[in-house]
């Protein structure tokens, strides 16, 4: 049974709704697909329709004498977390006005492509691993509808009793309770993509364990990895700590080329495994690259520590990205064993060979 994709078109043009029901009819019939079409042509009609069960929009911008009608709509979806793709499908682009939003959201200015070219795209993104995991009707939104019978529920009277004795803190810990029943969902034994080793871009602009910031000039990167505890922001905007601890983090190309110069062909993807598994040295770790980082290897023998002000002073505040809890614990693990590390003292074994090789 073929499941229906319904698809949100927003247009004051009639002629448009009868173009893209033209297309759909053909699109339907090629590709095997079930489509169904809600329309809206006024602001307030398709804010009340945006709360259907909707897998993918195309909006207009201008539905009246304002213009920007499309703009309302599209907020109206994103507050209401409704996670779905969206095309801003438009003959005035410029009166898009969606910030943060903007370069994440298909604009396509009105004769550039057809109905049938832009359902591929919303296709492509309702059909993906994207769509079945973190949109509305997601694996994410399955799994906390049973965390919240099965587990939480279960425990409501403890819950409402914590939160009527400190609300903020019932609601942290609550929040970090329900994260640890998601965890358990998780394929551990899976592949990791790089992507999964940062959280990009970081929830708050504070800078906390794993984050990465730039010096001022742009040229030199490094990741704060003072203990959580110590960055607590206290009430007069101190940290709990009066030192930031900061190691820099290594162009790849520079160490790759470093590591390999003057290894034999044959040794050389042996050595490459061996850096990238961080088993070549312990004082390098490296961090993968994706499409937002450039990746590198974190030096655990450049560190650096600065007060509060002097961080200020000649680094960017704002972190470029933080690296994942599981990650980061890894990275302090290998950090503190490299600091920690006890060297053993030489002993004169020749009396203890001689003794297994005079039994020969």
């Amino acid at each position: 049974m073929k499941n229906t994709f319904n698809l949100f078109l927003v247009d004051d043009d009639i002629q448009e709704k009868e173009n893209c029901e033209s297309h759909l009819e053909i699109y339907s019939e090629k590709n095997d697909k079930k489509i169904n079409l809600i329309y809206s042509e006024s602001l307030e009609a398709a804010i009340e329709k945006s709360n259907q069960h909707i897998d993918g929009a195309i909006i207009d911008m201008k539905l009246a004498a304002n213009g920007d009608e499309g703009n309302e709509i599209i907020k109206s979806i994103i507050n209401n977390r409704i996670r779905i793709p969206i095309i801003i499908h438009t003959g005035t682009p410029d009166s898009i006005d969606i910030n943060e939003n903007k370069d994440h959201i298909s604009i396509i200015r009105k004769g550039q492509k057809s109905y049938s070219d832009m359902l591929d795209e919303l296709y492509e993104i309702h059909d993906s691993c994207i769509s079945k995991i973190i949109s509305g009707r997601g694996l994410i939104e399955e799994i906390l509808s049973k965390v919240y019978f099965n587990n939480i529920l279960k425990q409501k009277d403890t819950w409402i009793h914590y939160e009527q004795k400190d609300k903020k803190r019932a609601e942290a810990s609550l929040l970090r309770l329900t994260v640890n029943h998601l965890l358990q969902h998780i394929d551990h034994e899976s592949e990791f993509y790089p992507e999964e080793s940062y959280i990009y871009p970081q929830a708050n602009t504070d800078i906390q364990t794993g984050s990465i910031i730039t010096s001022n000039d742009a040229h030199s990167r490094f990741i704060i990895l003072n203990p959580a505890c110590d960055l607590v922001v206290r009430s007069s905007g101190e940290y709990k700590t009066d030192r930031i601890l900061l190691c820099e983090i290594e162009n790849q190309e520079n160490i790759c080329n470093t590591f390999l110069e003057g290894v034999s062909r044959k040794n050389i993807d042996k050595k490459i495994s061996n850096l990238f598994r961080n088993n070549e040295t312990i004082y390098y770790h490296w961090l993968p690259k994706t499409d937002f980082f450039d990746g590198g290897f974190i030096n655990f023998r450049k560190i650096k520590s600065y007060s509060k002000d002097e961080l200020t002073e000649s680094f960017n505040m704002e972190p470029i990205m933080q690296v994942s809890n599981s990650f980061i614990k890894d990275i302090l693990s290998r950090f503190s064993s490299y600091y920690g590390r006890q060297g053993q003292p030489d002993i004169d074994s020749s009396k203890i060979k001689e003794t297994y090789l005079t039994k020969k």
